[in-house]
């Protein structure tokens, strides 16, 4: 609730401001809030499983489980995409138009991704 909160307030202060700080603390605050889940996840899905059989021993369980819950975000996250390219044409005043974007961009911009612009392989062209 801390960190829900934490985000709330940042995300008033840069509506009033528009100043970067708050979206970096924001990007912050959700990297804690990945890792607190991971951690909250595994543990409260192994102490439910044992709560069925308290002689039941696992020590991969909670990787298993933590796969499993990387796989159908990955499968949701697809599945927005496709729905957001088969959207239809929003009127769109100025700048390139969004749907010339691939819908991984599109998503991104959505959900308010940041990617680097270069990928390593670029990288090592660039500057040998």
């Amino acid at each position: 609730m801390r960190l829900a909160w934490l985000v709330r307030r940042a995300s008033l202060q840069q509506d009033a401001d528009g100043s970067l700080i708050h979206h970096r603390q924001m990007k912050r605050y959700a990297a804690i809030a990945a890792v607190v889940f991971a951690i909250t996840f595994s543990i409260a899905s192994v102490d439910w499983l044992m709560s069925l059989d308290a002689r039941w021993v696992s020590t991969l369980f909670a990787v298993y489980l933590f796969g499993g819950l990387l796989v159908h975000g990955v499968a949701a996250v697809t599945l927005v995409a496709a729905l957001l390219r088969a959207r239809p044409r929003a009127v769109h005043h100025g700048g390139p138009s969004p749907r010339s974007r691939p819908p991984a961009v599109r998503l991104q911009h959505v959900l308010g991704i940041s990617v680097g612009q270069s990928a390593p392989a670029d990288l090592a062209r660039e500057h040998p």
